[in-house]
């Protein structure tokens, strides 16, 4: 009941709708994004004390462990991909000795212009 009268009351006193320009209240991907960062920010790194001087950032108990992971699983989908792309290349290569596919844009292209006349 106090947030729903906070918003009453900011709106009453800055005369236009507290949803207007706020991440908040419309859908985009940005808060969903930041929250995700912060999230898997502080599952590899914690902040020391912040009374003490100079504050750091350090690894919790398993954030080694799971930062190596994530650059392991980056590592292995990169090779998967890279090899799935020089396998589907040699695919379209040996269409193209076979149909002759990658002059087909061209092909169509001069086809569009020879029924038009330009002026």
């Amino acid at each position: 009941m106090l947030g729903i009268t906070y918003f009453a009351a900011w709106e009453a006193l800055t005369g236009h709708p507290i949803v207007e320009n706020n991440m908040l209240f419309h859908p985009n991907a940005l808060f969903p994004a930041l929250a995700l960062a912060y999230v898997g920010f502080t599952q590899i790194f914690e902040v020391t004390e912040l009374d003490q001087y100079p504050i750091e950032l350090r690894y919790t108990n398993e954030g080694e462990m799971k930062l190596e992971r994530l650059k392991n699983g980056v590592s292995d989908i990169v090779r998967k991909v890279s090899s799935s792309t020089a396998e589907q290349k040699d695919n379209l290569d040996a269409l193209d000795e076979k149909f002759d596919i990658y002059a087909a844009p061209k092909k169509l292209e001069t086809a569009l212009r020879s029924t038009y006349k330009y002026w």
